[in-house]
């Protein structure tokens, strides 16, 4: 139905009806539009590559938390990895992303890049402490996969931000 009729009727300039659809009309604006699910983000590179970051960080958890013995720094990445990466896998499907008007890009790599190199340091002591138990070679598995999806999220972001820029000039 059209904003400006109501039950068959068309709204008369004054009228309430005509106040409420002015309401409606300017609600749906850009800004407003550009608040919704986006469910095409995760057949995208940059989705994928959030949901292996998600997958690969809960495994590695699981993991590392079945072992006879904890290994706490393994785990303050992988949870941190966790919610950070789905915070901004939420802010991505949300479109929330589009309405901040500064480079999020450059945090978001940045972090990326923190992240890989944390899951390196995490994955290769998992590694070789997991020598005798498997549990910590899962681990160092997942905690490599891990790694990887936060390197190639660098590459993904800075390769974005210069056919950005490459499009600007």
């Amino acid at each position: 139905m059209h904003p400006t009729m109501e039950a068959g009727r068309s709204a008369q300039p004054g009228s309430s009806h005509h106040h409420m659809a002015g309401k409606i009309m300017a609600g749906s604006s850009s800004t407003m539009s550009s608040l919704h699910l986006d469910p095409h983000y995760i057949v995208t590179f940059g989705g994928f590559l959030k949901i292996m970051q998600i997958l690969f960080s809960i495994l590695g958890l699981i993991c590392i938390l079945c072992a006879s013995r904890t290994y706490y720094w393994y785990g303050f990445v992988a949870l941190g990895a966790l919610f950070i990466t789905l915070i901004l896998f939420a802010f991505y499907i949300c479109r929330v992303i589009e309405r901040l008007h500064f480079a999020l890009w450059i945090f978001e790599a940045i972090y990326c890049g923190i992240w890989a190199f944390l899951y390196f340091i995490v994955a290769t002591y998992a590694a070789n402490s997991g020598q005798h138990e498997g549990v910590f070679i899962a681990a160092s598995v997942f905690g490599f996969l891990a790694m990887i999806m936060y390197v190639l999220d660098v590459v993904h972001k800075i390769f974005l931000a210069a056919s950005r820029d490459s499009r600007q000039m």
